[in-house]
């Protein structure tokens, strides 16, 4: 590993079906080339254990709980790799199991990044997403550091149809 500064982020994002195979040809794929990877629909096993490498470190939801067999599986995670140093990103704390974010800082910038899976049934992932930002807005009105620049990245599977980018029968 190195301590030069990265000066730009790559991000693979996707949605995998809940499929094993879609998510170790993606992991094979994205080899070293990615920094950040947001899946929707990871493959979690029958022990609560989805794929990564070992240069990948994973971030579920916040309030997902591995060990509770009655819980869900998270319908969104983030893996970021090694050469990022975990000293230079923290997670952020949501209160859904299907928004996963994280926060990159460095000397003049910071950025959230957030993946989301938004059911096709119902806006609740959005609606809990909303409440998050704007808490987040609410305790920090302006940026602390004039000088610094700060922004988001929203990432994930909206399940937003619509006739006028889909066919009509998916709509």
């Amino acid at each position: 590993m190195t301590d030069k500064p990265q000066r730009s982020i790559k991000i693979w994002q996707q949605n995998m079906r809940k499929s094993l195979n879609a998510q170790l040809l993606t992991l094979h794929a994205a080899r070293n080339d990615y920094d950040i990877l947001c899946i929707q629909e990871p493959h979690f096993d029958h022990l609560n254990v989805t794929r990564a490498t070992p240069v990948l470190s994973l971030v579920t939801p916040t309030c997902w709980n591995r060990d509770s067999p009655t819980e869900k599986t998270p319908r969104a995670i983030i893996l970021v790799h090694d050469r990022i140093p975990t000293s230079s990103w923290m997670q952020i704390n949501i209160k859904s199991s299907d928004v996963v974010g994280i926060k990159l800082a460095g000397k003049r910038a910071e950025i959230s990044i957030y993946n989301l899976y938004n059911d096709c049934t119902h806006s609740d992932t959005l609606f809990k997403f909303q409440e998050h930002l704007d808490a987040r807005n609410q305790a920090h009105p302006g940026s602390a550091l004039e000088d610094r620049t700060t922004g988001d990245i929203w990432l994930g599977d909206f399940n937003r149809h619509h006739p006028m980018w889909e066919d009509e029968e998916n709509a």
